[in-house]
């Protein structure tokens, strides 16, 4: 055993203090740095290497290892060097950044210089990586940690400079990380074992190497450095926007039925998607509005569909034309044409599709030429929907001031529908990429029309609803889509295709109209709403425009003055936003990926102890638990003993003895070899989710 821990050591002080000391070169090079004392450093290094390996070779040696490391963070900090540093080293990879993406410059404190050496801030880097190389091979850990304390940091060497570090300390560095990730399942199972495959692969795993940079040398690279920038900097861009929408709308593939509520506070910049939700077959040309939903409870913030509404939707009679739909997934709601001929009821806004069938085929009535005539009349009344006439008290003053005098008194409700639409529509342009509304205002369409100058459907629509319940027009708030249906051909429709817009009841007509307030559409006066007009398409839940993104010319902004670098330094364009979210992410997936690791060696130490202490049946009962997993991955029962013996500590006041609760743990190591058997993928589930949860 004394041999075996000898062995153990000597092998984790020379490949910690290899792989440290070949990273912090690697450094280094890359960014052109130099050290003022490589000989004390290679010494710390080696000290560290060779203290925390012969501690961590004992139980508690882990207390002794942080004992030091706070004896020496008391010394760096009452030298005060080395936060001196710290700024430095931020002020020079800063200036190296800001070269290609004008990101500026990390500013020095008064009476420092810049300078480009680091000694504390890179030696406090490597006696990391020397602690968390000996920490995994004494105590028979995964390679993981050294590898994120090493990789990180050196991952900014491919985004910020076009240099890459030395060859000679690069193999270096390659071939200990290379031992470390192939011997580590090895050395899990038996120590020694591993020790020796480390030692035999060593030469082999060296000469691999450089036989690689060889045959294919550093001259022949071929720099791509410029196209990986950009790359990098356009998926940085469309990261925050993806989290923030993407995959809300992700989810509406899988949703039975639209959402019972549409949230306006969250609304900003909108990512459209392409993936198929349906196929419409129409035997006449033109486009057509698949209604989904209705909403009739604004709140100010949000849409919300209540539930106990049941209404009639459909016109039968009249020329009539039949659209055949066939969904993607089983929905238990149908989309209906304006208007559908067969008797057709909405619950909660929605048509119902009890069989839940994927295909089926609709009557759309066409409402005669002259309809807007007969709408026209002398309103004759809504108290019949007055539900949809509700408005905060709030909303509905300020909507009222801003329709002061924009209609004579006594008109049809078509006819004020008329004005509004108008008034919305040149309230604002349409943009996909538009902010948010301030956590400041109380109300979306209110902010919108006073503020905004920019919006999709949503905004408009939700704008165009509101305007009207102000006017005393009962109206809602819909969401569905628009297909283009050429006669007799079948058209795939996409989450591009989703569309909002407004109901308002016409008592004259006896039917709910479409109303479209989205600009560069075709007025609604002009359509009957047998033939709703083309739109730009959202989709559905929350719903997003599709129409064409802006053309530059209309967008970009005006360039401002040039930066203030060098000639021989590339400028980047004004036109571009600034890429500031890449050094964020930079750091906080080193964060996250600690915080997860974290969180996994705190449960799995609670699970431990809750084996471990406490009464023995409660022990059992834990155990048990882990019995059944290891049994789920197995794919086998459980064995029947330790059943009788779960039940026995659960229900009965029989007291269970060590000798009982050693069962548990001899199955779990029964267990645990035999998934070393299974596939890659089993051990994995086994060793991040189920030994965990």
């Amino acid at each position: 055993m004394k041999h075996e821990i000898k062995l153990t050591v000597l092998i984790a002080v020379i490949l910690a203090v290899g792989i440290a000391w070949s990273a912090g070169n690697c450094f280094l090079t890359a960014f052109e740095l130099s050290f003022t004392h490589q000989t004390v450093l290679f010494l710390i290094c080696g000290l560290t290497a060779l203290g925390s390996a012969v501690l961590f070779s004992f139980r508690r040696g882990g207390i002794g290892v942080l004992c030091l490391l706070a004896l020496a963070a008391g010394y760096v900090h009452r030298d005060g060097t080395a936060l001196n540093q710290v700024y430095q080293l931020l002020h020079h990879l800063t200036a190296i950044y800001d070269r290609p993406y004008g990101w500026g410059v990390f500013p020095l404190p008064v009476g420092l210089s810049p300078e480009t050496v680091f000694d504390y801030p890179l030696g406090i880097w490597m006696v990391l990586v020397c602690l968390s190389v000996t920490y995994s091979i004494c105590r028979r850990k995964s390679a993981a940690l050294p590898l994120l304390t090493v990789i990180l940091p050196l991952c900014s060497c491919i985004v910020v400079t076009d240099t890459v570090p030395a060859e000679s300390w690069l193999i270096v560095l390659l071939a200990g990380l290379i031992l470390l990730v192939l011997t580590a399942p090895v050395r899990q199972e038996d120590a020694f074992q591993g020790l020796w495959l480390t030692a035999i692969a060593a030469p082999a795993v060296v000469l691999a190497l450089v036989s690689l940079f060889l045959l294919v040398p550093q001259q022949g690279y071929v720099n791509r450095s410029e196209v990986l920038r950009e790359n990098i900097l356009l998926a940085a861009r469309n990261i925050p926007q993806f989290l923030d929408t993407g995959m809300t709308q992700l989810s509406s593939k899988i949703q039975p039925r639209p959402p019972k509520q549409v949230d306006l506070a969250a609304l900003g910049t909108r990512i459209p998607f392409t993936y198929p939700v349906m196929t419409v077959t129409s035997e006449t040309g033109g486009t057509v509005y698949l209604r989904g939903r209705s909403y009739d409870i604004y709140d100010g913030l949000s849409w919300s569909a209540s539930e106990h509404r049941e209404e009639h939707f459909s016109v039968p009679g009249g020329s009539a034309h039949r659209i055949t739909v066939s969904t993607e997934d089983r929905k238990d709601f149908r989309f209906l044409p304006y208007y559908p001929s067969e008797p057709t009821a909405l619950t909660g806004g929605i048509a119902p599709n009890p069989g839940h069938a994927r295909e089926y085929t609709l009557t759309q009535t066409i409402l005669p030429e002259n309809w807007r005539k007969t709408a026209c009349q002398t309103d004759t009344g809504s108290e019949t929907y007055a539900e949809y006439l509700a408005l905060p008290d709030h909303t509905r003053q300020d909507a009222a001031s801003l329709l002061e005098h924009l209609y004579p008194a006594n008109v049809s409700n078509t006819a004020k529908a008329d004005i509004i639409a108008a008034l919305v529509t040149d309230s604002a342009r349409y943009d996909l990429n538009v902010p948010k509304m301030p956590d400041t205002e109380d109300d979306f369409a209110l902010w919108f029309l006073r503020e905004g100058d920019r919006g999709y459907c949503v905004h408009f629509a939700s704008a165009a609803t509101v305007l009207l319940r102000s006017a005393g027009v009962p109206a809602r708030y819909v969401t569905g889509y628009m297909v283009d249906t050429p006669a007799g051909q079948a058209v795939t429709v996409t989450e591009e295709h989703a569309h909002a817009w407004a109901e308002y009841y016409e008592p004259n007509l006896g039917l709910w109209i479409p109303l479209e307030a989205t600009p560069a559409v075709t007025s609604v006066q002009d359509i009957p709403p047998s033939q709703p007009m083309p739109t730009a398409p959202v989709p559905s839940g929350e719903p997003e425009p599709t129409l064409p993104q802006p053309s530059l010319e209309s967008t970009a902004p005006t360039e401002g003055p040039e930066p203030d670098l060098p000639v021989a330094i590339p400028e980047r364009p004004a036109e571009e936003p600034a890429p500031v979210v890449l050094p964020a992410w930079i750091l906080l997936l080193p964060l996250s990926v600690l915080i997860l690791w974290g969180q996994r060696i705190l449960r799995l130490r609670l699970r431990r102890r809750r084996q471990q202490t406490g009464h023995p049946n409660a022990q059992a009962l834990h155990r048990w638990r882990e019995t059944v997993r290891l049994s789920r991955l197995l794919r086998e029962d459980p064995p029947e003993e330790l059943m009788q013996l779960a039940q026995k500590a659960k229900f009965s006041q029989y007291r269970l003895t060590p000798e009982e609760l050693a069962e548990f743990d001899d199955f779990h190591c029964r267990a645990i070899g035999r998934l070393q058997e299974k596939p890659w993928y089993v051990r994995l589930v086994h060793q991040y989710i189920y030994s965990v949860y």
